[in-house]
């Protein structure tokens, strides 16, 4: 748990002092992806989702994680949590506070292996990452697609 908190904020810290921020036309495409993706998680869509959702085969793989989205819990903390509430506060508001990854970030990210080797194939202007009240959500920035890679927390949002 120590290590946990230690690691968060460390990311926020980091976050804020040395990340460069996206210009208003990437922010608009995440805006459009973020709005799509809460459609499609409306409408049960899973093919959309699919779409949505970066396929990797590890233990938080594309099945997986749409299986926790589309079963609405208010849990905290968890992998791929979902809630209509939270995530209409990150499509409304928050996705203004998406920035690119930085080196001193990706050195102390503690994803499985799998997940950093893809991380990996990436820029850092690729990678868009959310940290905001413990909530972290992660997304890959495609030339012509955006792909959620990972959330966690995201319904901390709703608790204060």
């Amino acid at each position: 748990m120590k290590k946990t908190i230690f690691f968060y904020l460390f990311i926020l810290f980091s976050l804020n002092l040395l990340a460069q921020n996206f210009d208003k036309r990437q922010l608009k495409k995440i805006s459009c992806f973020l709005a799509k993706f809460e459609t499609a998680v409306n409408n049960k869509d899973t093919l959309k989702l699919k779409e949505y959702i970066y396929p990797y085969n590890g233990s938080n793989n594309q099945d997986y994680a749409i299986q926790k989205i589309l079963n609405v819990q208010e849990t905290l903390g968890m992998d791929f949590e979902y809630s209509k509430k939270a995530f209409t506060i990150i499509r409304e508001t928050l996705y203004k506070n998406f920035i690119p990854m930085t080196e001193e970030v990706r050195k102390f990210f503690n994803y499985p292996l799998e997940a950093k080797n893809i991380l990996n194939n990436y820029k850092n202007d690729q990678l868009a990452i959310l940290y905001y009240k413990k909530a972290l959500i992660v997304l890959i920035l495609e030339k012509k697609t955006i792909k959620l890679f990972f959330t966690e927390g995201i319904n901390y949002l709703i608790t204060e």
